[in-house]
């Protein structure tokens, strides 16, 4: 039977099995549509009956095949997800009750016709399935059979040979259709089966794709691997120049066949001309490379037209864990590089480790340069010498050739952005750049040596005089290519100082990367300093795990006064790097590189771990617990997930959230702002406040005021420079604090050194302050040693700070903008303001304008401005001001008073109880000064 069903689909039993996934899917989409399709067909049947035998059915039975669809229709869906067995016995359950209605209508229901209803489904219903055509024909057999016998029992001789004809001719065309389509079906299969596989495969060796490796990325995560790129020396691009193309597929396909049959097809991946990936799980390191002896044995004796060709392999291998997609093509690039380090040792060497990403780092720029060498002498696309040529002709060019008084120099340039335009505009256009690119170089150094490394980037030798301005020639050239987009070139350049080219190149590529990220940057020459510099970036990024584990990453605190107190009511933790190579480091030598790199999560976490660690420190000391402000970066968000980490963070100290601040820069928000958005917001909902740093640095952030709740905004600190009465800093200040406190958002402003700033910046209603007045950045020791022993700024008690919060967003220049103006008192354009504070029967200046206080001196009520910081006793309480103020306690309005100055001036004071907020039995007093009605009378005359 088997061999029937083969010849008659075409397909053998086993092909038919690889499909069986895809043949249930078909079959569970028929189980959910054929009760759809069964209603119109039943109310069809209903129909054609009513015209055909008319009043002899009964409608009632003939109704029987609507319901049962309907029926059908109502239970298919949970039906069908509830069915664990083959779906193909769901439809043949499904269509029984169908046939035998049918059976019925067309029997023992209507004798006296002949059968249209059970026709019509035996035509229909095979179409839904897809099953084994000797099964299909076996079903149809029986229904057929049943038919025959009740149109024998139900009917005349006439009809019954009527109906036994009809029902054989649908039963032959039935199966003969369904084993028609179901070809058809199963070639479409097989064609789908076919297209995956080409998608995935390489078609001359038959190993996978690289770029089926980015679709399997995912099930190499998270677990131990072992990868060996695998190149046979550049060997199929020599041997096609000797023997032709045909000889070079034929090498390539033994290479690769040998690798797929000694590590399995689906762990092969075809990465490049003459390199095999192979991905490998569940074998140690000792038993892949003795495998890979054995190809090595079996390569060597590879024969070619009964000549003797010896394919060679080397290997480079990476041992690891990737965790991202991102660590899993690190792994596979510096298993590259490892392959090309082998085989620059020579033939069937091998070259690896575990994966390290510093190894990575440090080897990228030489793989890139060195790799490429496969022994061609011109680059078809821009028939420029190759890498090998250039290496091999350099050094006889360096020490023979050139003019050594005119500075000759090795130059690399690099057109950075050109994977972007490859993604935009395709390849065919890249190719079309780069060689435009050469035929740039070659008109702008026209009588020196020029390489075509690989893709965009380009060796050269030039002198000293002509590398600017050779570079500027290119630059221009690809200014406009075609498209409008545009591309950028950068070069670097190494001096000839009796080095090698190649070491040349690498210093030349040194440089060029010290201006990867400089705007209108496009040459760099390469010099002890620079190699200084880049010797210092390469040992951060090395030693920054070491750092954080051998303390060399100090924590600092830098205080943050209130500025109605001047008592210490914040600290910001600051980082400094106290090396034993670099020494003392401050924050701007390494903080960007780390960033740069993505690797500045690692540093602002130790901080917040140690920030919590010195907070717990404190508590346990018996000193007063102020929250700490913490810095991070856009790229902490972009390479982890920071909510989550410092949340963590602080649950297990047991600390409150509140006492951490989280700082984010102003050009944070340059880029990616809907992630930084989206995560701040996070913070926000478990109990962070947010402050936004550097406010006015330099990229306009008005709209995210709007858009994002920050709790506070740090003005940036060169808006302190020049800062007097009425100069622009003044205003522009003035501005940003009273549209902070319309926002109801706290200010702080950095770069305090002066106790005439701080005084101006009080009188502002600028409500925290920083810098130098107050103390420099110092570690924790410094700190508790100063607050035990009484020196330096007191710390604010931490209940009082929802206390002086109020007290600081009063707006002294409208004191009474909430005030009812049917107290029928002229507005005057300067009112004295300020806020006193009455503790039983003292009282004290908390604030004041520079009216107000002058006022108050001029009385006697305060002494001379000395530019103390901080709460300003009175030297005496008037009493009519002391009743004032107990009435005040009880009113939730304004009070007034009339009274006279020591001028003997009359003049109206009005005070109102700020808040209901209390610290320690203070009650603060918002307090205005008015002329007198005499006074007011005379203004208005005037």
């Amino acid at each position: 039977m088997s061999r029937i069903i083969t010849r008659m689909l075409g397909y053998s039993a086993e092909e038919v099995s690889r499909w069986s996934e895809e043949i249930e899917r078909e079959n569970r989409r028929a189980a959910r549509t054929l009760a759809v399709s069964l209603l119109p067909l039943s109310v069809i049947n209903l129909m054609t009956q009513l015209i055909v035998a008319g009043d002899s059915v009964n409608l009632l039975k003939a109704f029987w095949l609507t319901a049962y669809a309907l029926a059908m229709l109502a239970v298919s869906r949970p039906l069908v997800l509830g069915w664990k067995r083959p779906y193909a016995e769901l439809l043949y359950l499904l269509e029984a009750p169908v046939l035998l209605l049918s059976i019925l209508l067309g029997t023992f229901w209507d004798p006296q016709r002949q059968a249209i209803t059970f026709l019509l489904f035996l035509t229909v219903l095979p179409v839904f399935m897809l099953d084994r055509p000797d099964r299909m024909a076996l079903v149809l057999g029986i229904w057929s059979a049943a038919f025959a016998v009740a149109s024998r029992l139900s009917k005349t001789d006439a009809v019954f040979y009527s109906d036994l004809l009809h029902v054989i001719e649908f039963y032959v065309a039935s199966v003969s259709v369904y084993i028609s389509l179901l070809r058809a079906r199963l070639k479409s299969l097989a064609n789908a089966e076919l297209a995956r596989f080409r998608l995935e495969h390489d078609r001359l060796t038959g190993c996978l794709r690289r770029e089926a490796l980015e679709n399997r990325a995912a099930s190499y995560l998270d677990q131990p691997i072992l990868l060996f790129m695998c190149d046979d020396m550049g060997q199929h691009g020599l041997y096609r120049e000797f023997f032709g193309q045909e000889a070079s597929d034929e090498m390539s396909r033994a290479f690769a066949g040998t690798l797929t049959e000694t590590f399995g097809r689906e762990a092969c991946y075809r990465y490049g001309g003459g390199e095999v990936l192979c991905v490998l799980e569940d074998l140690s390191l000792d038993e892949a490379l003795e495998k890979i002896e054995v190809c090595r044995e079996r390569l060597s004796s590879f024969r070619y037209q009964d000549r003797p060709v010896a394919l060679s392999c080397a290997l480079g291998y990476v041992a690891g864990t990737a965790h991202t997609e991102a660590e899993l093509r690190d792994m596979v690039r510096l298993a590259d590089i490892f392959s090309h380090q082998a085989r620059r040792q020579g033939s069937n060497r091998s070259c690896g480790g575990d994966y390290d990403p510093t190894v990575l780092e440090e080897n990228v720029r030489r793989s890139v340069l060195l790799g490429e060498a496969s022994g061609y002498e011109t680059n078809r696309l821009t028939g420029m010498p190759g890498m090998s040529h250039f290496i091999a002709q350099a050094d006889e060019l360096l020490r023979n050739v050139v003019d050594p008084a005119r500075f000759p120099m090795v130059g690399y340039l690099k057109l950075l952005n050109l994977r972007e335009f490859n993604n935009r505009y395709g390849y065919a256009q890249g190719d079309a750049l780069i060689a435009g690119t050469a035929r740039a170089l070659e008109a702008a150094f026209s009588d020196h040596y020029l390489c075509h490394i690989t893709a965009g980037q380009f060796a050269l030798f030039c002198y000293r005089e002509e590398a600017e301005a050779g570079i500027r020639r290119v630059a221009e050239a690809l200014r406009d290519s075609g498209t409008g987009y545009r591309v950028q070139c950068k070069a670097g350049f190494a001096p000839y100082n009796g080095e090698s080219a190649v070491a040349l190149l690498d210093q030349a590529t040194s440089a060029l990367e010290s201006i990867r990220g400089k705007k209108g940057v496009n040459v760099c020459f390469y010099d002890t300093q620079l190699d200084k510099e880049l010797r210092f970036r390469e040992y951060i990024v090395g030693h920054l795990d070491e750092a954080l584990r051998q303390d060399w990453i100090k924590v600092y605190y830098q205080p943050i006064a209130r500025a109605v107190t001047g008592r210490v009511c914040n600290e910001e933790a600051l980082v400094r790097w106290d090396d034993p190579t670099y020494g003392f480091l401050q924050p701007f030598r390494f903080v960007p590189l780390l960033e740069e790199k993505g690797l500045l999560w690692k540093l602002d976490l130790y901080v917040v771990r140690q920030a919590l660690r010195d907070s717990l420190y404190r508590m346990r000391e018996g000193l007063p617990l102020v929250p700490v402000s913490v810095n991070l970066s856009r790229r902490d968000f972009e390479e982890l997930d920071m909510v989550e980490a410092i949340s963590a963070l602080v649950k297990q100290s047991g600390l409150d959230p509140a006492v951490l601040k989280i700082e984010i820069t102003e050009s944070a928000f340059v880029t990616n702002q809907e992630l930084l958005k989206g995560e701040l917001r996070r913070f926000h909902s478990r109990g962070f406040d947010i402050w936004l740093d550097d406010f006015g640095s330099e990229y306009s952030t008005l709209h995210l005021l709007q858009e994002l709740d920050f709790d506070l905004i740090k003005i940036d600190m060169k808006f302190t420079q020049n800062l007097h009465a009425g100069g622009k800093n003044y205003i522009i200040v003035s501005d940003i604090i009273d549209m902070a406190k319309r926002l109801g958002i706290t200010t702080l402003i950095e770069g305090v050194e002066t106790r005439e700033q701080y005084r101006l910046l009080q009188q502002l209603g600028c409500e925290k302050i920083q810098g130098y007045l107050f103390n420099s950045p110092n570690p924790l020791s410094y700190i508790v040693r100063r607050a035990k022993s009484g020196e330096g700024l007191p710390f604010e008690d931490p209940a009082s700070a929802a206390y002086y919060d109020a007290v600081g967003r009063v707006d002294l220049d409208e004191p009474m903008a909430e005030r009812d103006d049917e107290s029928g008192l002229a507005r005057l354009d300067v009112m004295p303001a300020g806020v006193l504070e009455l503790r039983g029967t003292e009282m004290a200046c908390l604030r004041g304008s520079d009216s107000f206080l002058a006022k108050f001196r001029q009385c006697g009520l305060l002494g001379p401005d000395e530019g103390d910081l901080g709460i300003r006793p009175l030297l005496q309480t008037p009493p009519h001001l002391l009743e004032a103020a107990g009435r005040c306690l009880e009113s939730e309005g304004w009070i007034s008073f009339e009274g006279r100055d020591c001028d003997g001036v009359r003049m109206s004071i009005w005070l109102r109880r700020l808040s209901a907020e209390r610290y320690r039995g203070g009650v603060a007093l918002l307090t205005v000064l008015f002329p007198g009605s005499e006074e007011k009378k005379e203004r208005k005359a005037e």
